[in-house]
């Protein structure tokens, strides 16, 4: 998963359990609620789990760790397009998919 994805992810997490919270009268919340969702987010982020079924082991983590590293990195042995093209792949690899790019498939 990209590191905007997931930020928006955690984002959406956060709202979603406080608009809840707020929703259900004081007598009947669940005060670990906040905890347990933000632990569920938070597994779901940073592993490979049943949720990418289709992309092998590690090549979501491996995207996401190069892509960062371009952005720190100071190289010039990308033109920006390149690096603008490589950055797109990357995110692509990360987020999983083919929502946001309909005529994208899946690997075997």
């Amino acid at each position: 998963m990209s590191v905007d994805r997931a930020t928006r992810l955690m984002h959406a997490n956060g709202a979603g359990v406080v608009l809840s919270l707020i929703a259900t009268p004081p007598s009947e919340r669940d005060p670990g609620l906040s905890a347990v969702a933000r632990e569920q987010v938070l597994r779901t982020i940073t592993t490979d789990g049943a949720a990418e079924p289709a992309t092998p082991a590690g090549v979501t983590s491996r995207a996401v760790a190069l892509r960062e590293a371009l952005l720190d990195s100071l190289t010039t042995d990308l033109t920006p397009t390149e690096r603008g093209l490589l950055t797109e792949w990357l995110d692509r690899m990360a987020d999983n998919t083919t929502a946001h790019h309909p005529h994208a498939t899946q690997g075997p």
